[in-house]
């Protein structure tokens, strides 16, 4: 990629743009900037529910301000027939993410910044496990598999919530139209304590670095940036999309309010877009998720999990690093 300041954009051209806390997603030597966020689904920062359903069981959405109120508004939805689950209580999804955010919300870390290594062997990683786990056995309120013949449970009606990102409700207007769902910020891990939304990826846009700063090729990319991050081309995707428009200007924008998901959506940049954390890694987070399910399936326990995951993750670090070089 090719640096984007000092020479192309002036970084506060940029922050006017975009958010401050979103342009140092790829590490730089002199803090330049090098991509140009866009938008992002936001994975497991969201609870997805099914009004029908939550109405019909007398549990209110508002009430949902602690993972402990959430819990208590599954066991209430969760349909069984005797030992089987009919109908899930509780999702989850995009469920790395879930643990790491939880991790920091506890006060821990899952990654060295300054030594490059992963720490995942703690405390904070052992409650965050045990309470996604507890869904499963304490609790009952969710299934380790679906019954059979159901593709997309809560799109089906064959689960109440979901713990997933705001980006899916755009997703279930078009494949469930006829299904009423909304959603609402997931809260922290901690009671009263504003929550931790880590971010492993995010979407936009780069020039390449065999662009030249003063060819006309240069010129034009750099124009097409302003262009694809203008709020009006960008509030085109706010009448198809429901996840986070990373562009200032469009919540600035008195027509967001009227697009398909503007009343849903103009609170988004302080109750998510702002706590946005982002820790470049080396290793892909996402493949914890091979440690995660072996934990649900029974097939390791939770430190035994955590313990392998670290491993892997400095491995792959390492390996990483070494590319780089």
């Amino acid at each position: 990629m090719r640096p984007l300041t000092p020479q192309l954009f002036r970084r506060t051209e940029l922050e006017r743009i975009t958010y401050a806390n979103l342009l140092s997603s790829v590490p730089a030597r002199n803090n330049e900037v090098y991509f140009l966020p866009a938008f992002v689904g936001m994975g497991a920062a969201g609870i997805l529910y099914n009004t029908a359903l939550l109405s019909g069981a007398n549990v209110d959405p508002a009430t949902f301000t602690t993972l402990d109120a959430i819990l208590a508004g599954a066991t209430k939805l969760v349909v069984r027939e005797g030992a089987t689950i009919k109908r899930a209580g509780l999702l989850h999804a995009h469920t790395p993410s879930l643990i790491f955010r939880w991790i920091l919300d506890q006060g821990g870390k899952f990654y060295d910044e300054r030594a490059f290594k992963w720490q995942l062997q703690t405390v904070e990683a052992e409650r965050a496990m045990q309470w996604l786990l507890d869904l499963y056995d304490k609790h009952g309120v969710t299934w380790r598999k679906p019954p059979d013949g159901v593709k997309d449970a809560l799109g089906e009606g064959q689960a109440a919530m979901s713990m997933t990102g705001p980006f899916a409700l755009s997703g279930y207007v078009k494949s469930f139209p006829d299904v009423k769902l909304e959603d609402r910020p997931l809260p922290g891990f901690v009671p009263g304590k504003a929550p931790s939304y880590f971010e492993p990826e995010l979407a936009g846009y780069s020039l390449s670095a065999l662009l030249k700063p003063d060819e006309p090729k240069t010129k034009i990319g750099v124009a097409f940036l302003r262009h694809l991050l203008a709020p009006d081309n960008a509030m085109l995707l706010a009448n198809e999309y429901s996840g986070a428009i990373l562009v200032k200007g469009v919540y600035e924008d008195p027509r967001f309010k009227d697009t398909t998901f503007g009343a849903v959506r103009s609170k988004l940049p302080e109750q998510i877009i702002s706590r946005i954390v982002l820790i470049p890694t080396g290793a892909n987070p996402y493949d914890f998720g091979t440690q995660i399910n072996k934990v649900v399936a029974g097939e390791l326990s939770i430190r035994a999990a955590l313990a392998e995951a670290q491993q892997i993750f400095n491995t792959q670090e390492e390996e990483a690093r070494r590319n780089r070089a």
